[in-house]
């Protein structure tokens, strides 16, 4: 894959910052037992889910990593536009790295599901594509003011280093974020310094990357990740465990909330409307399962069908 010249640019001031901080170390924060407690205790508050999921008492942490995890289809970056416009609304900010879809497929699928949430219908995202082509003002609207909270980066190829020091960037002008979600786990690029050819050890390898930087900010860290083919046969729907990963013992290493996603399949491939949000892991809480309902069109999360057990 061919680097183009801005991302090699950002690779190597990457690396630059990288090779200073190693020859001038910055004198370690030694911190009393009491002290240390005081600092998480003075940490953001972390970001909660939208009271309609029911999954109450269960927040995302700031400082640590939060894995979102489903097969191909179920629903892992519906879910992640549906955590991010929940952030907007409480007037939180974003910082969005899309290794998957371009910033206009993500930025229209994020208005649909805002569009469906506002009572204006569920459409699809040809149609959203066709509003603006006709300006309307409605779109055009939520677009620039959503825009003054999430921003989206087309992070096609980067690699893990190129995503924290984009953050650097970002933070230059800017508080830190709320929140930076990431999408998707399996395709970050290894760095280039060290490439395992073990495709698990290069995510082990790039979680304990993302792991050790997030430790260092205030924000709240959403990975999505893939989970393997066959979570995605459960015919009851239910999300599965942290075994579906294939990097299952990487995420139960580094992750602070594992979150996954089941729908049932019916009649061939049709995949049932009511999706399961289980937590399959909460370092600092409970777990627990809740049903709630997608719509099939926009994918906007609707009120429960089963709370919290």
């Amino acid at each position: 894959m061919q680097l183009e010249k801005k991302d090699i640019g950002k690779l190597i001031d990457f690396n630059f910052r990288k090779l200073e901080a190693l020859q001038n170390p910055a004198p370690a924060k030694i911190l009393t037992p009491w002290e240390s407690v005081l600092e998480e205790a003075n940490r953001p508050d972390g970001i909660s889910f939208p009271d309609s999921w029911n999954l109450k008492g269960i927040t995302m942490r700031p400082s640590l990593l939060t894995i979102l995890g489903a097969y191909s289809g179920i629903g892992k970056s519906t879910t992640m536009l549906n955590i991010i416009r929940h952030l907007f609304v409480k007037g939180k900010k974003a910082l969005v790295f899309s290794h998957e879809m371009t910033p206009g497929q993500l930025w229209a699928r994020f208005a649909g599901i805002d569009m469906s949430m506002e009572g204006r219908g569920s459409h699809t995202i040809y149609e959203i594509f066709e509003f603006a082509k006709k300006q309307d003002d409605y779109l055009k609207s939520l677009i620039e003011e959503a825009s003054k909270y999430i921003t989206v980066i087309d992070s096609t190829g980067w690699t893990a280093g190129q995503i924290t020091a984009e953050f650097e960037n970002y933070i230059l002008e800017n508080d830190e974020p709320d929140m930076v979600a990431i999408d998707y786990l399996q395709i970050i690029r290894p760095d280039m310094e060290s490439v395992p050819k073990d495709k698990r050890l290069q995510v082990m390898s790039i979680m304990e990357e993302l792991t050790g930087y997030a430790k260092k900010t205030s924000s709240v860290w959403l990975v999505v990740a893939q989970t393997n083919r066959d979570a995605a046969k459960r015919e009851d729907g239910k999300a599965p465990s942290l075994t579906a990963f294939q990097e299952s013992a990487a995420i139960e290493q580094n992750a602070g909330l594992a979150i996954t996603l089941g729908r049932a399949v019916s009649d061939g491939d049709t995949l049932s409307n009511t999706m399961n949000i289980r937590i399959a892991k909460n370092r600092f809480g409970r777990t627990g399962a809740s049903d709630v309902n997608l719509d099939p069109v926009t994918g906007a999360i609707e009120p429960p069908l089963r709370g919290l057990e």
